[in-house]
């Protein structure tokens, strides 16, 4: 356990998830520092994730990770047992032609993420610009559960002093909210 508590090994470790998140992704993120708290729970500090035009799309000020420990030798993002964002930050913008910039980070490919896990947001806050239009939330508080590709959400938030819901799920392509 001192070895990987090490700050050179934590330094790699940080080096090895800003790597395996871009090639997931197929796009940039940012990794600052990285905390081994245990054999099946570590934090990430400063997380970017930037869209194909190098715009940040998602920032977090930590991510506390716990694992499946025994999933760790087979596949690091099946490894995944649940995410939670602490100041996070969503810039969501629908450009010129129509796309939605969080578009990048979903990949186009048919076989589905070997990810499942869950996401967990405290009072986060999100910009959506679309065309003329923008808006912001504030107080985004919920969960989305993640298997490999299928999701199911559950959050509220705030949209200028007016109280939001949101629960649905997309599964199989079909999407319910």
């Amino acid at each position: 356990l001192h070895i990987v508590r090490a700050q050179a090994f934590m330094t790699q470790v940080g080096a090895m998830a800003e790597s395996l998140a871009a090639q997931t992704l197929g796009t940039d993120v940012h990794i600052g520092a990285v905390e081994i708290r245990s054999l099946h729970e570590f934090t990430i500090d400063d997380i970017v994730v930037y869209d194909k035009q190098a715009e940040p799309v998602l920032r977090a000020d930590e991510a506390r990770v716990t694992l499946r420990l025994l999933s760790l030798l087979s596949s690091p993002a099946a490894s995944v047992d649940e995410i939670q964002l602490v100041g996070a930050h969503a810039h969501i913008v629908r450009r010129a032609d129509g796309t939605w910039n969080y578009g990048d980070l979903v990949s186009a490919e048919e076989e589905p993420s070997a990810f499942a896990g869950r996401i967990r947001l405290t009072d986060a806050t999100a910009d959506i610009a679309a065309e003329e239009r923008s808006a912001s939330l504030k107080g985004i508080t919920g969960t989305a559960d993640i298997d490999r590709g299928d999701i199911s959400c559950d959050l509220v938030a705030d949209l200028a002093g007016v109280p939001l819901r949101v629960r649905g799920e997309s599964v199989g392509g079909t999407q319910k909210f």
